[in-house]
């Protein structure tokens, strides 16, 4: 006799939902959104992000719907929906490479319940650019901290200390064909360090603090300076590995975000745009 049929994942029911809510009208609330105000319906809003040819534009819509999901006063769950929507090609990639979450339905549960809390919260003021890439990225980080199980988290704390004792790029081996964002960034420190853009304390306090996901407030005490002190020093050092990371990518020089014992396709120029955009 058959098995039983295994439940639907959450990503099918999702699907199975948009596709009575893509007919819905775009609210007559968002038309003040310039983005979203030449819509008619969601669907149209999704059509645009799936335009391989106009970024910019697609860009422009999840900001929009980001700025409305997230909106401290009034925050618009239709938004969020729709958000998520667009979001879901990368998030069942992501659910893809994350075996250590479970199954296929563990796996697609918990990417989508974590994605949705960071489009809820997103701080688009701070972040205005670059939304799918940020929110994914941010979904992976959380999903890593928060799960015992995650095969990276002693490798990226390994990798923290061999940068700073060494300057050596110390991006630990994995199975995925793409590197994470965590090992995206340690590869660029590494390189920042070893090209003397970043001194190993500034290194290690934006890796302690943007991958540890360490407090400022607990790095501060260790050398005497308060929180706002800290992330000051902290946006100084981010600012100055943008700067570099631009210059990088201006003279072409991406051979050289990796050194030896490191494998060059680890550091991509999609990682290395990423990063700029998103500490300048």
């Amino acid at each position: 006799m058959p098995g039983p049929v295994p439940s639907p994942t959450v990503f099918a029911l999702l699907d199975a939902e948009w596709a009575t809510l893509a007919r819905t009208l775009v609210p007559a609330c968002w038309h003040d959104q310039p983005a979203l105000a030449p819509h008619r319906t969601l669907a149209d809003l999704l059509q645009v992000t799936e335009r391989r040819g106009d970024p910019a534009q697609s860009d422009h819509v999840l900001a929009a719907l980001a700025g409305l999901a997230a909106h401290s006063a009034n925050p618009h769950p239709l938004a969020g929906r729709t958000l998520l929507q667009m979001l879901l090609p990368g998030a069942k990639a992501l659910a893809r490479r994350l075996a250590w979450l479970g199954d296929p339905a563990e796996r697609a549960a918990a990417v989508t319940a974590c994605l949705y809390e960071q489009i809820r919260a997103y701080p688009i003021a701070r972040r205005p650019a670059r939304i799918a890439a940020n929110l994914l990225a941010d979904t992976h980080q959380r999903l890593l901290r928060a799960n015992p199980r995650a095969p990276h988290r002693q490798a990226q704390e390994v990798s923290l200390d061999a940068l700073v004792a060494l300057g050596e790029p110390a991006v630990p081996p994995a199975a995925a064909v793409d590197p994470s964002p965590a090992e995206a960034l340690l590869g660029l420190l590494a390189w920042a360090v070893n090209g003397g853009h970043l001194t190993p304390a500034q290194a290690r306090l934006i890796g302690q603090s943007r991958i540890a996901d360490v407090p400022c407030q607990q790095l501060g005490a260790g050398v005497g300076l308060g929180a706002h002190s800290l992330r000051r020093r902290r946006q100084r050092a981010e600012h100055a590995l943008a700067q570099a990371a631009s210059g990088a990518l201006a003279e072409e020089d991406l051979s050289a975000l990796v050194r030896r014992g490191s494998r060059p396709d680890r550091v991509s120029r999609r990682s290395c745009l990423i990063y700029r955009d998103a500490l300048l």
